[in-house]
């Protein structure tokens, strides 16, 4: 069912001749339990329209290809629109007889075929609204793999985010990637929860089926919940970290600072003596035939250093 062609794109269903695809519509049979179209054409959609009773507001759907996802019910059928992961429209129009379904994207039912050749041999019928519950809940299946993945990913970078004592560069980049997709994932599945709310306002005949497909969109929807916390914690502690990091080198910074100021505080009185010292005019010691002046000065200079240096140590500069 997954596999047609441009010329083949009919696939029929019954409990007694199982899967059989077909040319046109004229090659359908009235005991098919499953129509599957695959690209229809405004023709096709008008001749299943008059075959099955369509409604003008459902024709309108399926031929302007509608992107909402939605449950309308009629009084001989529901119509259900639903997005694929992969982002494809799959529209089903479900009756007491038949479903129909219709995909302009390539989407593939072979879980679908696997569960009904399962559960033939049961006591469980297959009724068209068992096999519209087993592809919607085929629908939501495709998002466990997901949510389990993103799941494990959140885990794995809050604790990168507690323990590491050196955060990747590109941490921040997966905080963001991981609450993108869950925000996208959030989004589909709250749509398909109510879809599925007003598939159990229709009280069709297996609404357990639906009622236990609605619980496990919520579990899917808790996971994302609590990968949102998650990742919000993950962000605030990354952020502390960045913060603790930024403060650790300024105080590094601010301590190497100090003691160049110290440095060169205790250099500018010795730059002020050899300066005056050093300039072309008469100065104390330029008549004296002997280094006492010179060795004076130097002792000056270093009871200066001396003192500054035991101030600032006892202020706790250095």
């Amino acid at each position: 069912m997954d596999c047609k062609t441009d010329s083949a794109r009919f696939t029929l269903y019954d409990g007694a001749t199982g899967y059989n695809t077909v040319y046109s519509l004229d090659q359908t049979t009235p005991y098919a339990q499953w129509i599957d179209v695959y690209r229809p054409s405004h023709q096709e959609l008008q001749s299943l329209a008059d075959m099955f009773a369509i409604h003008p507001l459902t024709l309108n759907d399926l031929t302007s290809q509608t992107k909402r996802e939605k449950c309308d019910l009629f009084s001989s059928y529901l119509f259900v629109s639903c997005q694929t992961l992969q982002h494809s429209m799959l529209y089903c129009i479900i009756s007491e007889h038949c479903i129909l379904t219709f995909h302009y994207d390539l989407v593939r039912f072979d879980r679908v075929r696997e569960r009904i050749g399962e559960i033939q041999p049961y006591t469980v019928q297959v009724t068209p609204t068992w096999i519209g519950y087993a592809i919607l809940d085929d629908l939501v299946l495709e998002f466990d793999k997901v949510t389990q993945h993103l799941a494990l990913e959140v885990e794995n970078l809050d604790d990168g985010v507690m323990g590491a004592t050196a955060l990747p560069d590109n941490t921040l980049v997966r905080i963001a990637s991981c609450r993108k997709r869950v925000t996208h994932l959030v989004h589909h599945l709250s749509i398909k929860q109510d879809v599925l709310k007003v598939l159990l306002k229709a009280q069709t005949d297996i609404q357990i089926y639906f009622e236990d497909l609605q619980a496990r969109t919520n579990s899917f929807l808790q996971h994302l919940s609590h990968c949102e916390i998650v990742l919000a914690r993950t962000h605030a502690n990354y952020l502390g970290q960045i913060s603790i990091e930024l403060t650790q080198a300024s105080n590094k910074t601010s301590h190497v600072m100090s003691r160049l100021t110290i440095f060169a505080t205790v250099l500018l009185p010795m730059n002020l003596v050899t300066g005056l010292w050093g300039v072309n005019v008469k100065v104390p010691g330029r008549d004296y035939d002997s280094l006492v002046c010179f060795y004076w000065i130097l002792g000056c200079l270093g009871l200066v250093a001396m003192l500054s240096f035991t101030i600032a140590r006892q202020w706790s500069l250095v």
